[in-house]
């Protein structure tokens, strides 16, 4: 039990006598559920942010890009054809540990610049993540099947109008 709860518990016997006659008892209560609220507040958000790069409750560019990149690649994740089923995986090390993610990554440069795979045929690893601007990221990108082969034809052809 923390000194906190222990010094308010002292204080709720002290001034439990000394209510005045038909004033309401439960002030008192209730200050006492308050702090214990705050100090559980307190004690979950301490548990919780155990990364360091929060700002408050705001969490940081690197730690939303990692937490982006591990939900991506589960087999629950609703587009799980472009990630997990083409073996698309996140090191295991990464998975486990965003400091070890942001010690291999290092900080996001700047505002514009996001999570990028450069062999897009790999996994998130050491050696194949950077962080990279809209334009890198377009150039990098796999081809979207838009031309297909038309068996009538039989020569390439783009998108039927």
């Amino acid at each position: 039990m923390s000194d906190v709860i222990r010094d308010l518990r002292s204080a709720l016997a002290y001034l439990w006598p000394l209510a005045r006659a038909g004033s309401p008892r439960e002030w008192m209560i209730l200050e006492l559920e308050g702090c214990l609220h705050r100090e559980r507040a307190r004690a979950a958000a301490t548990k919780t942010a155990t990364h360091g790069h929060t700002r408050g409750r705001i969490r940081s560019a690197e730690y939303i890009a990692w937490t982006a990149m591990r939900r991506r690649c589960r087999p629950d994740w609703p587009r799980r054809q472009y990630y997990f089923d083409r073996g698309i995986r996140v090191c295991p090390e990464w998975e486990s540990s965003f400091e070890a993610f942001l010690t291999a990554v290092g900080r996001r440069p700047g505002l514009g610049h996001q999570l990028d795979r450069i062999d897009n045929d790999k996994g998130y690893e050491p050696g194949n993540v950077r962080w990279a601007d809209l334009r890198t990221q377009r150039s990098n990108q796999r081809p979207r099947g838009r031309y297909k082969l038309r068996k009538d034809a039989g020569v390439l052809r783009g998108p039927r109008k």
